[in-house]
């Protein structure tokens, strides 16, 4: 198991999963495709609210999706910044919590309220 991983946790979702089975998990993939449709109204649609992006350079979804900042920006007019993290993968919630939680905060405290 990587490192972040808390044992609690792992033990708790194999516990659920056995369960309960797999089948919210797989779900959400079957949900996909219906959602791409019934969205396809807001194709192109732009972003304007206040946001920060924060990925893990090791997430291999990156090869699958590889957005810069700048094109980003092209739908999401209001993204103040972004952050790519060194030696993390797609959970950056879980790997690099500390982190995540600082960047919010200071991400938060940034916005104006309305």
């Amino acid at each position: 198991m990587p490192s972040w991983v808390e044992p609690d946790y792992v033990k708790h979702n194999v516990t659920e999963f056995q369960r309960t089975g797999f089948h919210g998990g797989l779900n959400y993939y079957r949900a996909a495709e219906p959602f791409f449709a019934l969205s396809a109204a807001f194709k192109g649609a732009k972003i304007a609210q206040p946001s920060f992006f924060i990925w893990g350079k090791a997430d291999g979804l990156k090869e699958l999706y590889s957005l810069t900042i700048d094109q980003m920006r092209a739908g999401l007019p209001g993204l103040m910044g972004g952050l790519e993290l060194d030696g993390i993968g797609h959970w950056v919630q879980h790997e690099a919590a500390d982190l995540v939680s600082e960047q919010l905060v200071t991400f938060l405290r940034s916005v104006q309220r309305v």
